[in-house]
């Protein structure tokens, strides 16, 4: 009688510790889930300062587009500034004058999904260089990852410069560290393209020529 009594109290502690075990490896996975989801959480808000269209910051690391975009924007009129948006995106289209020169600003976010900017310098009107700049979510079954891609293209020089890179979610947003790599491109077709997009743009902030 005194061995089942033993037996009995030993079955029952067995059980309450892996009670406690179980509750506290559920209390430790709630508090790393709500950890992770702040973490992700501030993250995010600090690439704001990139994304929002009220945040002039366009990601450019190229010296020489920087110095045009600078020059264009301290020594030219801002001619024109309007919102846009629509479903999950929203954003902002600038243009700036300087003499023969426009250069057309576009700052968009889709939230969780990412942000991108664009521009297109023209010279009355020829196109002289464009500019891609893009963080977007990429579908992945593991974890959640973005893409960081950047293509410039430089129309009196005819080279596209462009590089990318996987990163994890809002934290990284620069490609400094990563080489462009330098393709030619054709002038009659991507002028088309890139004409194309400059009314779509105008058609979307209602701007007529």
């Amino acid at each position: 009688m005194k061995t089942n009594v033993i037996g009995l109290f030993l079955v029952i502690s067995v059980f309450f510790s892996c009670s406690r075990t179980e509750k506290n490896s559920k209390t430790t996975n709630i508090a790393d889930s709500k950890k992770d989801t702040l973490t992700f959480q501030s993250d995010y808000n600090s690439s704001l300062i990139f994304s929002s269209s009220d945040n002039d910051n366009l990601l450019i690391e190229s010296e020489t587009f920087l110095d045009t975009i600078t020059r264009m924007k301290t020594q030219g009129k801002l001619i024109y500034e309007k919102e846009f948006g629509g479903g999950d995106c929203a954003g902002k289209v600038k243009i700036f004058n300087e003499n023969e020169d426009t250069l057309f600003i576009k700052k968009i976010s889709c939230g969780d999904y990412g942000f991108g900017n664009t521009q297109f310098l023209k010279r009355n009107d020829s196109i002289k260089v464009v500019r891609f700049y893009n963080y977007q979510w990429l579908v992945s079954e593991n974890k959640t990852v973005f893409k960081i891609s950047e293509q410039i293209y430089n129309f009196e020089k005819m080279t596209l410069i462009e590089r990318q890179k996987i990163v994890e979610p809002w934290i990284e947003y620069s490609l400094k560290d990563i080489p462009f790599s330098t393709n030619t491109f054709s002038r009659t077709e991507k002028t088309k393209d890139f004409k194309k997009e400059i009314f779509e743009l105008k058609k979307l902030i209602k701007l007529d020529d």
